[in-house]
């Protein structure tokens, strides 16, 4: 009788994503004009559960982040890929340029600040 040998587990709903997600701190994003609220970002993107506007899947925007730290507003522009868009359900999902590791450098810095600020 052959033995069955299990190569993998993933349990139902287990979230596959590179970079883990995180609600906190949130960051403001300008687009052309509006300030969005992110919903949840990684080191690779975030989300704007709130986006409602014309930008769709592919698109290349360009944008500013703004963090808040005990010293204030900080900001830092970027260029990310729209990935998800808001034509299906809410929202709007980017991923910043690979190989451009300043968005990443400024969120972890804010979240730094923020961690720090509470120790």
């Amino acid at each position: 009788m052959a033995s069955l040998i299990t190569l993998s587990y993933r349990p139902a709903g287990k979230d596959l994503r590179r970079d883990k997600r995180l609600r906190q701190p949130t960051f403001e994003v300008e687009l052309y004009g509006q300030t969005w609220r992110s919903s949840n970002w990684s080191m690779g993107g975030l989300f704007l559960a709130d986006y409602q506007g014309p930008l769709r899947r592919d698109d290349i925007v360009e944008g500013t982040l703004i963090g808040h730290t005990r010293d204030g507003e900080e900001r830092h522009p970027f260029r990310a890929e729209v990935i998800r868009d808001a034509s299906e359900k809410p929202g709007l999902a980017l991923a910043f340029e690979p190989g451009d590791s300043g968005p990443a450098a400024f969120l972890e810095h804010c979240l730094l600040r923020v961690i720090r600020s509470h120790g």
